[in-house]
């Protein structure tokens, strides 16, 4: 995972490197809160017997409470049982189950005590954290909890770092969000799919240049 930063100025190294620092460091406090709020949800009681009619309004409310997007209860099977959304992201409920995405945590023993990473969903960047809801005898399945880095996200970033903001992943060279202009986002998807941009090489896409660099080398997908 990388992104991209745009800037007139000409100390463009030290520019980029503050940038860098400060989304880094964002990033990691997220990551941690996520975390903690997964491993929180999954060592509630009830929901070791969750049923989407009892226990929706419960988890409503809980996500109401935070600062975050959209809350997954996955089964012991890798099957989403539900997913509890805010009012900005309620297109989210519509996304394909991704099983073989859940599957893969359950298998990771680390979802004990709460895993965090990127995660794409549909056309949606996210940073997720999962942690896996137990009883005393078995795994139940997982709790999810998600942050949606759209482009309002890349736009806060924009405010705090003085550089345009665009995150992608790199095999499928797409600009999931970002600060820019469509247009110019345009532009720098185009660089991307033609390996003008790359972590070695900086473009100029209307009089800005744009810089990549890696964020995280692995991803839920």
């Amino acid at each position: 995972l990388y992104f991209m930063k745009e800037s007139h100025d000409l100390s463009l190294d030290k520019i980029f490197a503050q940038t860098e620092r400060t989304i880094e460091s964002i990033f990691a406090t997220t990551k941690e809160t996520l975390k903690h709020e997964a491993k929180a949800l999954s060592e509630t009681e009830w929901l070791n017997n969750f049923t989407t009619t009892s226990n929706y309004k419960k988890l409503q409310k809980i996500l109401d409470t935070l600062s975050f997007d959209f809350i997954d209860v996955i089964d012991s099977d890798g099957q989403l049982i539900t997913r509890i959304t805010n009012n900005k992201f309620q297109n989210l409920k519509a996304i394909k189950k991704r099983s073989k995405t859940y599957n893969s945590i359950i298998k990771d023993k680390k979802t004990t005590d709460g895993i965090s990473t990127f995660m794409p969903l549909g056309h949606n960047l996210t940073l997720v954290a999962a942690a896996t809801i137990k009883n005393k005898v078995q795994k139940n399945g997982l709790i999810l909890v998600g942050k949606v880095l759209d482009n309002d996200f890349a736009k806060e970033m924009r405010g705090l770092t003085g550089t345009d903001i665009s995150f992608s992943f790199f095999h499928d060279k797409k600009v999931l969000s970002t600060s820019l202009a469509a247009k110019t986002a345009n532009k720098l998807e185009l660089e991307l799919i033609n390996n003008r941009l790359t972590f070695d090489n900086k473009v100029e896409i209307d009089n800005s240049l744009f810089f990549a660099f890696h964020i995280l080398d692995e991803y839920l997908n």
